[in-house]
């Protein structure tokens, strides 16, 4: 009855069967345990609860491919943030953790149910780590893994509001925060700089978000992954792929990308200056009828450059011109707390921006 480790096994890092050598065999499994009724992702997809969930991608550990095991995280990831919305009752009230909780037919667990869901979901997290560590992701399965389990660090960290049942908050805080974060976000940054001409933008805006969350997060201890890993590499690379393929990124991934630079404290005053000239480029563009590219612009990515530019304490006095120019079209689109944290950028970077008489 001794409580399970989260610290994996020396063997931990053995290499994998091929990935070929276990896509054939999932296909196998998968028709034996599922059947033509219920393969793996219709099994996943119909499960309800996290118990439910972890146990039967567990019974397909050995031959789980890399688009499944994301698969698994993403459902994870989403029971998780279900129960973090259904359980928030406000000041003073249960909400709905009754009611969540008796909806998917969560029962108290004891402590044998505690060591076979650690020892599970540990099981997992190696088997997704390995395929990380000897190139069986491709970016689209690379950055969904790294997403999904960027937002359970996310909900298992206490960075949300609301209650979370504390046995799945413990068990999945030590695999995947106390003990194991950096054999996992190393070998993410690893695989991307190694195949990251095939990622399109809007992986990369993932892989620089699941980095931006990781990092964001209050400190556990000395050891804290937040405090030992450094993703400078990854935008170095990033500014080079950006000044390649500059057309393929929308003035929306620009936004996440130079907010997920400002998040992980990086001093990339190039990397900025890159993004800023791409943005009042774009407008001047627009303005001249010569732009062509469909970047739609809305008050939440306009108040996103402004932040991250301002904490940055990047300066930029044309960009914030060509941000406020942009803004007055949306005026209408507007909250107040789009206005808010507009006026709020424009305060921190100490700019008044000013815009053509008659524009308004």
């Amino acid at each position: 009855n001794e409580r399970l480790s989260s610290t994996p096994p020396s063997n931990w890092s053995n290499h994998p069967p091929s990935a070929n050598h276990t896509r054939n065999n999932f296909a196998v499994v998968n028709k034996n345990l599922g059947g033509k009724e219920a393969p793996f992702r219709a099994r996943i997809n119909n499960c309800k609860t996290i118990d439910e969930t972890v146990q039967i991608a567990h019974l397909y550990l050995d031959y789980l491919p890399p688009s499944e095991t994301a698969f698994f995280w993403k459902k994870l990831s989403t029971l998780l943030g279900k129960s973090l919305r259904n359980n928030y009752g406000g000041p003073g009230g249960v909400g709905k953790f009754g009611e969540y909780w008796g909806r998917v037919k969560m029962h108290h667990r004891d402590d044998n149910n505690n060591q076979t869901m650690e020892h599970q979901l540990s099981s997992l997290f190696r088997h997704t780590t390995n395929g990380i560590v000897f190139d069986e992701y491709n970016p689209v399965d690379l950055s969904s893994v790294a997403q999904s389990l960027a937002s359970i660090v996310q909900s298992v960290s206490g960075n949300r509001g609301g209650r979370m049942n504390k046995n799945y908050q413990t068990i999945l805080h030590n695999i995947l925060v106390r003990d194991n974060g950096n054999p996992f976000w190393g070998p993410v940054q690893d695989r991307t700089l190694a195949v990251i001409d095939s990622f399109r933008p809007k992986w990369l805006v993932s892989i620089a978000w699941a980095f931006a969350t990781v990092m964001n997060m209050k400190p556990v201890n000395r050891n804290n992954m937040n405090n030992n890993l450094d993703v400078s590499p990854f935008f170095h690379a990033l500014r080079r792929t950006f000044n390649q393929r500059r057309g393929e990124f929308t003035s929306k991934h620009l936004g996440n990308l130079a907010w997920s630079c400002m998040t992980c404290r990086q001093k990339m005053p190039l990397l900025l200056d890159d993004f800023a000239n791409e943005f009042t480029h774009r407008r001047k563009q627009e303005l001249d009828g010569d732009y062509k590219i469909d970047d739609i612009l809305d008050p939440m990515t306009l108040c996103q450059w402004a932040n991250a530019f301002a904490k940055s304490r990047h300066k930029d006095e044309e960009l914030f011109r060509s941000i406020a120019a942009a803004a007055i079209p949306l005026l209408s689109e507007f909250d107040a707390r789009n206005f808010s944290n507009l006026a709020y950028a424009c305060a921190l970077a100490g700019i008044v921006p000013k815009v053509p008489s008659g524009s308004y």
